[in-house]
């Protein structure tokens, strides 16, 4: 039985906070685009991607993730799932916390709901 969106995504972040890059990478799709706060920089296709997240974790520590009002509108093997990332960890041995708004979309291949945007920015500090 594959997962429901919103379970993939706290899977997702479980993964990141697990440090587990691949499965992280398994939960995407080969057509993947992504932002982040650490690359400041959009990643398209799973190659590209995958020399983000996989160096990430050697350079972020102690990744503590909470998300919050979720909502997912599906539409066929569509889905867009909005939610507020709340998260901390250590980052160049500074410790840092963001609040981010995020969306991501995902596409069913197969039955299974594979990543296809992650969109994750934070706040900009007032």
């Amino acid at each position: 039985m594959s997962l429901d969106p919103k379970s993939v995504i706290l899977a997702a972040f479980k993964a990141v906070d697990n440090a587990d890059a691949e499965a992280l990478l398994d939960m995407m799709a080969d057509d993947i685009t992504q932002i982040d706060e650490i690359s400041k920089k959009w990643s398209r296709g799973k190659a590209e991607v995958a020399a983000v997240v996989r160096p990430m974790f050697d350079l972020v520590k102690s990744i503590k993730s909470s998300i919050s009002d979720v909502h997912v509108q599906t539409s066929n093997d569509i889905a867009i799932v909005t939610f507020m990332l709340d998260q901390s960890y250590v980052f160049e041995g500074q410790q840092v916390a963001i609040v981010a708004p995020t969306s991501c979309v995902l596409r069913q291949e197969k039955g299974v709901w594979k990543f296809v945007l992650i969109h994750t920015m934070p706040f900009a500090d007032a």
